[in-house]
């Protein structure tokens, strides 16, 4: 599941070399090719949203309703919160673009549209929800607990993913800043039934990190943990010690969590059901039929995953009617 990103204007100019629109015609050229391993997930941009006509959200629903893509990314860390900019308090040091008249109000407008699109279409989003990869040092604080309240809060149901669960670093500690932990809390309340979170690059799992270990423990053996899913995040994953392991390093972690008497219970949920639940990609969801069409029209035979998760949802229900 690749998730592209779209930085344009955050880093200081205002489109990359290729474009994020040929990005998003490659890729469905890559997930057609490779006969649906590939599940796409296409970027978000407010900043174009507010200066060029909406064009980074008709790219969005362009994407997901004819190109095979299976969600939206976002990325907040860049310079914005996920909703709540027009009431953000200014800071001295904060870069130039927050001085432009009315900047918070016009993202909020055009990501409150996105919201309510996504959640009207089922179209899950992954939003990067680490205390890391600012456009500045000072932006990454963005990326936090605060504005995803505020986001659901405005649009209840939102389908989210927290692409790294807050991260590993001190924002996840319960003496520091506590994001994990607040998330843990935000996911508890009414309006958050459908925010999940990912497991990708917690790099602490690779070192054997007390608080990081507790911390999951605790969440993975609550009535939440249908809400957790694995990912890898792999290209910065790779930089660490043992990156190899990080699979099997979770998966020996997941082992001794949870009842004992079903140790697959566990493992299975946060490697295959947690993730085909939140992408909607069993039979009759929404984004299963829109890749159903999509292979239809591309001559795409049903892929591997597609028949797994058939043969588990037939399964599931002969075992509910015996």
């Amino acid at each position: 599941m690749p998730a592209l990103v779209d930085f344009d204007y955050w880093l200081g100019c205002s489109s990359t070399r290729t474009s994020i629109a040929d990005q998003v015609v490659v890729t469905e050229k890559i997930a057609v090719a490779s006969g649906g391993a590939i599940l796409p997930l296409v970027p978000y941009n407010p900043w174009t949203d507010a200066v060029n006509d909406d064009a980074s959200i008709r790219l969005v629903r362009d994407a997901v309703e004819n190109r095979g893509f299976v969600g939206v990314k976002i990325y907040p860390p860049m310079g914005y919160l996920p909703y709540g900019n027009a009431s953000l308090p200014r800071q001295a040091n904060w870069p130039g673009w927050w001085r432009v008249r009315n900047f918070g109000s016009r993202l909020d407008e055009k990501l409150l549209a996105l919201y309510l699109w996504c959640r009207d279409n089922e179209v899950p989003i992954l939003a990067h929800s680490s205390h890391s990869q600012g456009a500045t040092p000072e932006t990454a604080i963005l990326a936090g607990p605060a504005g995803w309240r505020t986001a659901l809060g405005a649009c209840p149901g939102l389908r989210v993913c927290l692409g790294h669960f807050g991260g590993d670093n001190e924002y996840s500690q319960a003496e520091k800043f506590a994001w994990a932990h607040e998330f843990v809390a935000l996911m508890r309340e009414p309006p958050s039934t459908n925010l999940y979170a990912d497991l990708s690059y917690l790099s602490g799992l690779l070192t054997d990190r007390a608080d990081v270990e507790t911390l999951l423990r605790g969440v993975l053996s609550s009535d939440m943990a249908g809400r957790f899913m694995y990912g890898s995040d792999w290209h910065l994953l790779m930089i660490e010690r043992d990156a190899p392991s990080y699979a099997t390093r979770l998966d020996g972690f997941l082992a001794t969590v949870g009842d004992p008497a079903q140790p697959a219970g566990l493992r299975r949920s946060v490697f295959f059901a947690a993730a085909a639940t939140f992408y909607g990609l069993r039979s009759g969801a929404a984004t299963r039929r829109r890749l159903d069409d999509f292979y239809a029209r591309n001559e795409v035979a049903p892929p591997p995953w597609m028949r797994a998760l058939d043969t588990d949802g037939a399964n599931s229900l002969a075992s509910s009617a015996s």
